[in-house]
């Protein structure tokens, strides 16, 4: 993966805003998404080139959640697994992993569907020599989602479209999660349950875009050949 450590990790601020001032719904219209900054310029994982459909990704926070919002272009929006913890990365998805203390170690990671199906995981190897590529099998993927369901964590989506109807064309879809800061903490290693102005967390945005005649598998930052390289997650900085 000598390609992609040649790129610095992206950074992103994600500013503070009041209480109750973003209302999840998928809508996005709420005036605390209008003002926070946008994160562009996903590219394909695997080989860092750019994606074909555009990914938006805003964040923000307060005393209670984390909040991550993804717009997303398609032209043919997918979502057929109905199953809770369902293997989402094989259709539509969007994908949220939060390395809140950087240890590289552990992890909480969340997916969403257009279809409004959720999958969420608590995920370490707390051994430091370990690197995280695909071919060392080290991550036990059932074990991840059986220890951890999150108990206060909300999320909305929206498709502008029509799901799983390939004669038309789509636009896009939304998806809207307040991520609580109660959950982050139960599932990974946090210095602090909330954060605080200045604090830097590893955060890795990704998002999978599956059609009839491709699959692009798109991040924030890329990792390779999967999501699950926590050293190039990107950095989030939390400011009041």
């Amino acid at each position: 993966h000598e390609v992609f450590t040649k790129f610095p990790p992206p950074v992103a601020l994600c500013p503070r805003v009041p209480f109750g001032s973003i209302t999840i719904d998928g809508k996005l219209d709420d005036a605390a998404w209008r003002d926070a900054p946008v994160i562009t310029g996903f590219r394909l994982s695997a080989n860092g080139k750019d994606e074909s459909k555009a990914t938006r990704v805003r964040l923000a926070w307060d005393a209670r959640y984390l909040y991550v919002a993804f717009d997303v272009d398609d032209q043919q929006v997918t979502g057929t697994i109905t199953q809770r913890d369902g293997e989402l990365w094989r259709e539509d998805a969007v994908e949220v992993f939060i390395d809140a203390n950087r240890d590289g170690m552990s992890y909480v990671e969340y997916e969403v569907s257009p279809r409004g199906v959720f999958y969420d995981a608590a995920i370490a190897d707390y051994r430091p020599e370990v690197e995280w590529v695909k071919d060392l099998n080290h991550i036990d993927i059932p074990m991840s989602i059986a220890i951890y369901t999150v108990r206060d964590t909300h999320y909305a989506v929206r498709v502008d479209g029509t799901l799983n109807e390939p004669g038309d064309t789509d636009r896009g879809w939304v998806c809207e999660m307040a991520i609580s800061w109660r959950d982050i903490e139960r599932g990974t290693n946090v210095d602090r349950p909330v954060p605080r102005h200045g604090d830097v967390w590893h955060i890795g945005l990704f998002r999978i875009n599956v059609d009839a005649d491709r699959a692009e598998y798109a991040a924030w930052n890329p990792t390779s050949s999967w999501y699950h390289v926590p050293r190039l997650f990107g950095r989030v900085v939390f400011v009041e």
